[in-house]
């Protein structure tokens, strides 16, 4: 019996040692989660932070760029790359669309001034549209500031034109140069022209001084621009040689006071023979100063 009761003590002792063993374990399982329960309260709070700067980025969508990329740059290059891409692709469309309104506006202008201008032809018969006027040299009196005949010039155009005989009276600035000029020169220019070397003249100008003819000379320089038309001002108190050697070489109108140009005559210069224009610019003063005994030369 004694033998029999200590080995039932020593299987308590051992029963009782077991729980301990097992205490001990279950203690030392329970310290790793109880220090995961410490630790959790750190997580939890970076979990709640992350989900608030989530939220503020979210929030921040609507913000400008350079606002919501100052804690990202990468981010930053990214999102400017992305709108200027849809920008450039947004805006070429629109560019196609602007380039063509531009052109068909473009395209409508100059049909409303072509209309314009049909219609101030047809509302003004002084208009330069309405007379046997070249477009070159239309466009020329127009940037000029002339976009229609004078009286003394739309009433004598076509007489002088037809080559005929025209005496045109008419006070001083009314445009009387003009008057026999561009008649003449449109003439000239829609027939076929000699331009051949020494060629002899086929208008001839006189005007009673030398700045009348000068005046003249510029006039019909100024209708004759890009154009191969040779003109020449014979006047005196002027060197011979000059004038001779214009002549010698060529031209289509002579401009000049009758003295030197009778003189011209006589040397044997100046050919008359070709002449199809003949103009006496203020005849009456010249008839004044008796240019028959060969005055202003």
């Amino acid at each position: 019996m004694p033998g029999i009761m200590a080995k039932a003590a020593k299987s308590e002792a051992a029963a009782a040692d077991k729980k301990k063993t097992k205490k001990a374990a279950a203690a030392a399982a329970d310290a790793p989660a109880a220090t995961d329960g410490h630790d959790a309260k750190p997580a939890k709070a970076s979990k709640k932070r992350k989900a608030a700067e989530a939220a503020a980025s979210d929030h921040d969508d609507g913000a400008p760029i350079a606002q919501r990329t100052r804690s990202n740059s990468i981010t930053s290059v990214d999102l400017n790359v992305g709108v200027v891409g849809d920008a450039e692709e947004a805006s070429a469309p629109k560019a196609k669309k602007a380039k063509k309104d531009k052109a068909a506006k473009a395209k409508a202008d100059d049909g409303a001034t072509a209309a314009a201008d049909g219609e101030d032809a047809e509302a003004d018969p002084h208009a330069l549209e309405n007379f046997r006027i070249s477009p070159e040299t239309v466009e020329l009196l127009k940037k000029r500031g002339i976009a229609k005949l004078f009286p003394i010039q739309a009433r004598t155009y076509d007489a002088i034109y037809d080559g005929k005989d025209v005496v045109g009276q008419a006070k001083t600035g009314s445009g009387k140069t003009l008057s026999f000029a561009l008649p003449m020169v449109e003439r000239m220019m829609a027939s076929p022209m000699d331009r051949k070397r020494g060629r002899p003249p086929v208008a001839i100008v006189m005007a009673p001084t030398r700045e009348l003819a000068l005046q003249i000379e510029r006039e019909i320089a100024f209708l004759c621009q890009g154009r191969q038309v040779a003109t020449v001002c014979l006047y005196g108190g002027a060197p011979y040689d000059p004038q001779e050697t214009a002549l010698r070489q060529g031209v289509d109108v002579v401009i000049g006071t009758p003295g030197r140009i009778i003189d011209h005559i006589e040397r044997g210069r100046l050919v008359l023979d070709k002449i199809r224009f003949v103009v006496l610019d203020e005849a009456d003063r010249m008839l004044e100063v008796q240019h028959s005994s060969r005055g202003c030369r």
